[in-house]
């Protein structure tokens, strides 16, 4: 009978431990309300890509990247044959 009641015990407190943690997270946030620091900046004219820079960069990347590849290839070909040779 005693061990009954521990475990009927035990369950109630978990349940209501349960109600409290699940009341908590319904519960309203304690935050402070939030305040603006500075004013909005609204641009006049509208913002868009800079389409020629975008295409100069990307050409300028895709040629180094292409001579770096070529350097490496090179020396990774080199590196191949001399230890074949020995």
């Amino acid at each position: 009978m005693t061990l009954l009641r521990i475990d009927k015990d035990v369950e109630a407190f978990e349940q209501r431990q349960m109600i409290m943690a699940l009341e908590t997270a319904l519960g309203v946030p304690a935050t402070q309300s939030a305040h603006t620091i500075e004013g909005i900046f609204v641009s006049e004219k509208p913002v868009s890509p800079k389409k020629a820079l975008l295409l100069a960069i990307g050409s300028v990347g895709g040629l180094f990247i292409g001579i770096c590849w070529v350097f490496v290839s090179d020396s990774w070909r080199r590196a191949r044959a001399s230890r074949e040779r020995g």
